[in-house]
């Protein structure tokens, strides 16, 4: 409960459910996922189902310094934003190249992120979509990775099982290599 930031009767609700869909063992050390494979798989089908907010902008600047600039957005105007997609993946498993940055923001920093980057909000042809943050669960264990902020191999697969071209191929490397090793 203290490491996901929730009661002990959520951690309850939780560990009832994935008990009734036989994805627990009850062990001697504790409980543990009986199959990580499938268990990601069905969340991700659920997370999924809901579309998140997305806002799609464009930059003329290359893939690689805006990713540059969202780095030091923290330290020069305090906005955090989350890579995740192929921007994060590609950090962790670098399978796949991208032209797309994905990034969870808190939409109360949205307008001060594009104004800092010098993005223009578009309908098509987005180079830089960010993921509205819905819950402050999806920043849970980012990490800093070559100066960026990076989420966490879970959140990463969620969101890249939704994006077409390639996104199912990372996330099933990030589920491999970084979460069922």
């Amino acid at each position: 409960a203290k490491a996901a930031n929730c009661s002990i009767g959520q951690v309850s609700k939780v560990k009832n459910f994935l008990s009734n869909q036989s994805l627990l063992t009850q062990t001697e050390e504790g409980i543990m996922i009986s199959d990580p494979k499938i268990l990601m798989q069905q969340w991700a089908q659920t997370y999924n189902s809901v579309e998140d907010e997305k806002i799609g902008c464009y930059s003329l600047d290359s893939i690689p310094n805006i990713e540059k600039k969202i780095a030091k957005m923290k330290e020069d105007i305090g906005v955090d934003c989350i890579l995740t997609g192929f921007s994060g993946g590609s950090r962790y498993q670098p399978v796949v190249r991208y032209q797309r940055i994905h990034a969870l923001i808190d939409i109360n920093d949205l307008e001060k992120a594009i104004h800092y980057l010098g993005l223009k909000k578009v309908d098509t042809g987005a180079n830089v979509v960010f993921i509205i943050q819905y819950n402050k669960c999806v920043t849970s264990y980012s990490n800093i990775i070559h100066g960026n902020l990076i989420a966490s191999p879970v959140q990463i697969y969620l969101d890249s099982m939704a994006i077409k071209s390639r996104g199912e191929e990372l996330a099933e490397t990030i589920l491999e290599r970084e979460i069922c090793k």
